[in-house]
């Protein structure tokens, strides 16, 4: 009977996980509402700005430009921040299902189970799911960046969806940017395991990667509402909370705002910028906070920590079966997660937020090992 429920599931999981996720979101507008007060302000203002101006109010905001773009459009159509709300919970809608389709994608020959169960741990996971009720651009940049890897699985690099969907995320977030050097540290291990290196090969990395230097130092440009140097000269774990003594001793650059600037501190304060990205590292991965009650911080960590371990296992096995694009997602990982090391982790987990539905698929691609396994055991 049991196995009769979930084979059930299986063959029509949109029906299941579209009630599941309708639930959940149902549930989180009525916890939270919607959220307009912290940073959204910023967008909300910017909006503002850009609709009185027809600019951004500073450079870097262009990178924040999809979401702006979203926020002023709304109001000039008259729904305001509830039209937000109800675009960026139907662009999550639609990221879910193209989630599915990844998984499926990635688990050969296009695994319904895999497929079902890491769809099933994104939608039940409420520190993703519940970005939908707050107007930052962590909803639709987390989406669009679901929308792209799919895109780029099952398309290719070079694809019209594929190249569309980057320029979205880029302009989504500026951590947006981080898809171009993942993108080319994977083509570049590719190479070199498959004896491809190339003077033209070298040649276009080394563009891609000037491209993404001169983007990244735009994007860090001026301080606005947030110094990069400041975690460090602060201690800063968590992003404005004081965590470490700072010494007296420190060197800092003379152009902090960059990534000239921030290899200069690295180079010059060792020891010092170790020891704050081991706990940055830490603080990141646990999703643990000081300033969360005992029961919070046991709930995640009763969620994630066996997630970690289902998607290290998933992972390996994953590997074995399809190394190249087992390569791209490590990378991509990677970038967004020594990121966070290099500046601070967000006060609300946010910045974890990229690297989650990795994180589910390949639970999902262990669980759905798992099964099949005992079906066979029970079998013979």
């Amino acid at each position: 009977m049991k196995n009769s429920v979930i084979n059930q599931l299986i063959k029509q999981p949109f029906y299941s996980l579209a009630a599941l996720w309708l639930l959940v979101q149902t549930l989180l507008y009525m916890r939270f509402g919607i959220i307009t007060v912290d940073e959204a302000k910023k967008y909300l203002d910017e909006a503002d700005y850009f609709m009185a101006t027809g600019s951004f109010s500073i450079p870097k905001n262009l990178f924040y430009s999809m979401y702006v773009l979203l926020v002023a459009g709304m109001k000039m159509l008259g729904a305001g921040i509830t039209g937000v709300y109800l675009v960026q919970l139907f662009i999550n809608g639609i990221s879910t299902y193209f989630f599915y389709r990844l998984a499926r994608l990635y688990s050969a020959p296009a695994d319904s189970l895999t497929a079902y169960l890491a769809t099933f741990l994104l939608i039940i996971c409420i520190p993703y799911q519940a970005w939908t009720t707050h107007l930052y651009t962590e909803s639709l940049f987390t989406s669009l960046l679901i929308l792209f890897l799919y895109a780029y699985a099952g398309k290719g690099l070079l694809s019209l969806q594929a190249i569309i969907l980057l320029a979205m995320v880029i302009l989504a977030r500026p951590t947006g940017i981080l898809l171009v050097p993942a993108l080319l540290l994977s083509y570049f291990v590719h190479l070199i395991s498959d004896k491809k290196l190339s003077p033209l090969s070298i040649g276009a990395i080394l563009t891609g990667m000037l491209f993404s230097y001169f983007v990244i130092n735009h994007a860090m440009k001026g301080k606005g509402d947030f110094d990069f140097m400041l975690p460090f000269t602060q201690g800063h774990i968590i992003c404005d909370v004081p965590g470490v003594k700072v010494p007296s001793t420190l060197q800092l650059p003379e152009n902090p705002n960059s990534l000239n600037g921030m290899l200069y501190f690295i180079l010059h304060n060792p020891v010092y910028f170790g020891e704050l990205a081991i706990k940055k590292l830490w603080y990141f991965l646990s999703l643990q906070r000081p300033y969360y009650s005992a029961l919070h911080n046991l709930a995640l960590g009763a969620f994630f920590y066996p997630l970690y371990l289902l998607a290290g296992y998933g992972f390996i096995r994953f590997r074995k079966k399809n190394s190249r694009q087992s390569t791209w997602l490590a990378c991509y990982c990677m970038m967004f997660t020594f990121t966070v090391m290099l500046t601070c982790d967000d006060w609300l987990n946010r910045f974890i937020l990229p690297v989650l539905p990795v994180l589910m698929l390949m639970a999902g691609y262990a669980l759905s090992t798992f099964i099949q396994q005992t079906k066979e055991r029970i079998r013979n």
